[in-house]
């Protein structure tokens, strides 16, 4: 039987080892779905607590798809390297929903972390000198060429007064 007729594909599921294959696989579906569902509840749960409206404390957005905790004080980096990097509303409901978190939308949550310079980079010039920054040049080239090989130049900006 030829493999593109139809025929030769349903045999082919009706085989014992392929079944078992196959509903392997939607099992592991189920529990991935599950287990999103369940983040999302406890998610849900989280940012209620903080925001009982479940609006951005700063913009008023709504769209939990782009919600967050953020750490009132920053440091957050820190704290999530001492509880793990995605357990932050499990470690949360756990702690009795402790006080100095808020809820932000990412735009606001981005916006507070480079105010208050919490990107990893000091927060005054004094600390370091220019900042390096590689990036590729002529990447272009190579598919001119047909080479794939990228250049890369090390270019140091000058930090910005204030």
């Amino acid at each position: 039987m030829d493999r593109h007729d139809k025929g030769y594909w349903h045999e082919y599921h009706q085989r014992p080892e392929v079944k078992r294959r196959d509903e392997a696989y939607r099992k592991r579906l189920d529990v991935k779905e599950r287990a999103k569902q369940r983040n999302m509840i406890l998610k849900r749960e989280v940012l209620q607590h903080y925001s009982p409206t479940l609006t951005c404390c700063k913009c008023g957005f709504s769209d939990i798809r782009s919600l967050t905790i953020d750490h009132i004080k920053g440091r957050g980096i820190a704290h999530r390297r001492e509880i793990g990097s995605g357990a932050i509303y499990w470690w949360l409901k756990a702690n009795d929903y402790p006080h100095g978190f808020q809820v932000l939308c990412m735009n606001c949550q981005f916006i507070k972390r480079y105010e208050n310079h919490e990107c990893g980079r000091p927060a005054d010039a004094s600390d370091t000198a220019d900042m390096p920054i590689v990036f590729p040049i002529a990447s272009w080239r190579g598919s001119l060429t047909g080479s794939t090989n990228t250049a890369y130049e090390t270019v140091f900006v000058p930090r910005a007064p204030g």
